[in-house]
């Protein structure tokens, strides 16, 4: 099996998108924020992010994660967290909860 880390990136308001992976034949997909893959008008001081791996490669698996939430897609992108950074966390989980300061609409 082949182990890998990857960069899940989040804009302000939750309209995620992910950052290129770090691999060939890797993608991060079915990004969401509370369940939602659109997620608009969150109440939730800690919502919950999850993401989703597809991989053309065989044996490939997540080994760490790390999240970035910036108040433009670009910043996100660029791997500056303008809002919050997760830093790498060394686990296979595919969902965490949002912890950075308090969002605004």
């Amino acid at each position: 099996m082949r182990a890998r880390s990857f960069v899940v990136a989040a804009c302000a308001a939750f309209a995620v998108t992910a950052a290129p992976a770090h691999a060939a034949g890797v993608q991060i997909t079915g990004l969401e924020t509370n369940a939602r893959a659109t997620p608009l008008g969150i109440d939730d001081a800690t919502p919950q992010l999850r993401w989703r791996l597809e991989s053309s490669d065989r044996g490939v698996k997540q080994t760490s994660y790390r999240v970035i939430v910036a108040t433009t897609a670009a910043r996100a992108a660029a791997g500056t967290g303008d809002v919050w950074d997760s830093g790498t966390v060394a686990s296979p989980a595919q969902k965490i909860d949002y912890t950075g300061p308090a969002l605004s609409s």
